[in-house]
């Protein structure tokens, strides 16, 4: 799904914050109350672009659409691929939940790049306890993400049980910190 109308509202919400420059109101991206100006067309193009094409619409030059300021481009990109790439529906992004299937998580991990690293790592301890499955990951973001997954012995039928992400994966062992979540957004390359 294209997530274009999320795209607006949260480019609305950066004007009415006073985020962009000249803008104050999404209403000023219509033409005519119906029908979208140039800036508008913009928007829509990025959106499209980026959800179509997996990518960040980064440096998609604005003059065909006759908008000139690459300032006001540049906050166009960066709220498109915001909303783009967390919004599950885009397929752009994919999240990690507890109690969803661990295969499915890793094919997930690996479409996104993220590297399995050893476990060496000092991952988090689990408060569930038991001889569980661990996998840790470094993510393309920088964080790395550790799952727990059930003892199950057949790995068709094991299911996420925890997930912790440590934000600050470089620092020293001893000082890392890791936080348990319900679910998390990764993106696709």
């Amino acid at each position: 799904m294209v997530p274009v109308g999320h795209v607006m509202y949260e480019l609305n919400q950066r004007m009415k914050a006073g985020q962009v420059s000249g803008y104050t109101h999404i209403k000023q991206l219509f033409a005519d109350g119906i029908h979208l100006n140039n800036v508008g067309s913009y928007v829509v193009g990025c959106t499209y672009f980026a959800t179509l094409y997996k990518e960040n619409p980064k440096g998609l030059p604005g003059e065909p659409y006759k908008v000139m300021d690459p300032k006001l481009a540049e906050v166009i990109q960066e709220t498109v691929w915001k909303v783009v790439s967390t919004y599950e529906l885009a397929g752009v992004a994919t999240s990690l939940r507890v109690g969803m299937p661990l295969r499915g998580a890793l094919e997930a991990l690996s479409a996104s790049g993220a590297k399995e690293t050893e476990m060496a790592m000092a991952p988090p301890k689990s408060k569930h306890g038991g001889y569980m499955t661990l996998k840790c990951f470094d993510l393309p973001n920088g964080r790395m993400l550790c799952l727990v997954a059930d003892k199950v012995a057949d790995l068709d039928d094991k299911v996420i049980v925890e997930l912790s992400v440590c934000e600050n994966p470089s620092q020293p062992v001893a000082m890392r910190e890791w936080k348990t979540t319900e679910s998390l957004s990764i993106k696709q390359p």
